[in-house]
């Protein structure tokens, strides 16, 4: 979906921007209680220098409340934030002096997640491989976003500073046949047969839907839609 920055920026990043460490799990109840399903991950320490504009985080760099489901259990009011650039959920917690920590939360058992108001599944793609997805609709077809961000270098000259870029988004149809993606309204469309595709084309048409731009709840109307019509 990005552009892979050079052999020298991941290096840069690996070393200093994201630096995980070990997280005991010895004693669950310092963070949670009893139950280390939740307490599961790797302690994340964030060091952006100086001449790393920007965040590599799909919202912002605070942390929200929100909800995660592991094995099937849904753990509600905790604070997450979802880094898109390295497609990392971290979780925050007051240790037992007070002090903020943050973890990587494994992905072994994930299941999904929630933040704001949108849902995300942590999903295999078409290369069997798993991702995280923002969902959007509950049917048998739903549309499916992948976020990322790319890392740059500046092209002004004489600036060395490094700007990660505004989210970028991958469209996706997830129905029986694995995923399908799309760019614009007219590959969505193609997606569909027969007389079932005329009648997406004049729903997207009448209703001035350009699904490269349209917000959630839009394309939550046109994939129920899309759903719920007759060939």
């Amino acid at each position: 979906m990005r552009n892979h920055p050079s052999i020298f920026i991941n290096l840069f990043l690996s070393l200093t921007l994201f630096t995980p460490g070990s997280f005991s799990q010895d004693n669950p109840d310092r963070v949670y209680g009893p139950d280390p399903v939740l307490c599961n991950g790797k302690l994340y320490i964030s060091r952006l220098p100086g001449n790393i504009k920007g965040h590599p985080y799909l919202f912002a760099p605070d942390f929200e409340p929100g909800y995660v489901i592991i094995k099937g259990r849904k753990f509600d009011n905790i604070l997450l934030n979802y880094e898109i650039y390295n497609q990392e959920l971290l979780l925050k917690y007051k240790d037992l002096n007070n002090s903020d920590r943050i973890i990587l939360l494994s992905k072994a058992w994930l299941d999904g997640f929630g933040l704001q108001d949108k849902r995300f599944g942590y999903l295999p793609g078409n290369d069997g491989k798993k991702r995280i997805f923002q969902l959007i609709g509950t049917d048998s077809l739903k549309v499916l976003f992948s976020w990322g961000k790319e890392l740059s270098l500046s092209q002004q000259p004489g600036n060395l500073n490094y700007y990660f870029s505004e989210p970028v988004k991958e469209m996706y149809l997830c129905g029986n046949t694995g995923l399908y993606k799309f760019r614009n309204s007219r590959n969505f469309t193609d997606y569909f047969k027969g007389d079932k595709r005329n009648k997406i084309a004049a729903f997207i048409r009448e209703n001035r839907i350009n699904v490269r731009k349209a917000p959630d709840q839009i394309m939550l109307r046109l994939i129920s839609y899309c759903n719920n019509i007759q060939n």
